[in-house]
């Protein structure tokens, strides 16, 4: 009976230690694949962590394209302005000598006389510079733009 006992006691043990070696090894495994996801998920947040990063660089140099393009926008904006009332003065200019003139032409009486010939050569040779000039100033408009619009474009006449 005290070797069936041992024999018992024996097959508890070795039940025991099986039972004991297949939770440490399942220990083992349970740990490894943790292991692993911890891995990948280190991996994942460093590939976010690189998006983020590149994200947040991406912003800053558009907030300073954008910080860049308002200045721009502000400076356009002025030299319209600025434009705006250099022309509205040329306009008066104009406005007042045409009417000078008129008033000269109707004091000297000759209102009503026509035009020599060579005056209206001469009339359509300065309108045929002013115009070239005007069109020169137009293809150099982008000039103009950047500041140096000191000439103000002719209107062209027929």
């Amino acid at each position: 009976m005290k070797k069936t006992i041992i024999a018992v006691v024996a097959m508890l043990l070795l039940f025991a230690g099986y039972k004991a070696v297949n939770a440490v090894s399942d220990h083992f495994n349970y740990i490894e694949r943790l292991e692993g996801a911890n891995s990948t998920l280190k991996t994942n947040v460093s590939t976010l962590e690189s998006a983020l990063n590149l994200s947040e660089a991406q912003r800053k140099t558009e907030l300073e394209e954008r910080k860049r393009l308002n200045g721009v926008e502000q400076n356009y904006q002025q030299k319209v302005a600025d434009l705006e009332i250099k022309l509205s003065k040329q306009q008066e200019k104009s406005r007042d000598e045409i009417k000078r003139l008129e008033k000269a032409i109707r004091n000297a009486g000759v209102s009503d006389e026509p035009v020599p010939d060579d005056v209206i050569r001469m009339q359509r040779d300065r309108a045929k510079e002013v115009n070239r000039r005007a069109h020169e100033g137009y293809d150099n408009n982008e000039q103009q733009a950047h500041g140096n619009g000191d000439r103000l474009p002719a209107v062209h006449s027929s």
